[in-house]
């Protein structure tokens, strides 16, 4: 798990995010709400980076890019509050 909720940058989004951004808003891709899982392209951009920079053989299926730990759950909420409860 990477954590990336470390707070707002101290510098500009590069220019090739930017482009891209942008790209994806005339693509119609950025209006969208993603697969709670992860996008696609990313989830597949992840799967080589772990084969080529870590030896580790991947399938896209085991891979979850998300907003936070609750969402990448793979119990429901419903299920951890009631527990929660007792």
């Amino acid at each position: 798990m990477i954590g990336l909720g470390a707070g707002e940058p101290d510098f500009d989004t590069p220019d090739n995010i930017s482009r891209r951004r942008s790209r994806s808003i005339q693509d119609g891709k950025a209006s969208k709400y993603t697969n709670v899982d992860g996008i696609a392209e990313l989830k597949e951009a992840a799967a080589r980076k772990f084969k080529v920079e870590n030896g580790l053989d991947y399938k896209v299926s085991q891979i979850t890019i998300g907003t936070g730990g609750s969402r990448c759950s793979t119990t429901p909420w419903w299920r951890r509050s009631t527990r929660a409860t007792r």
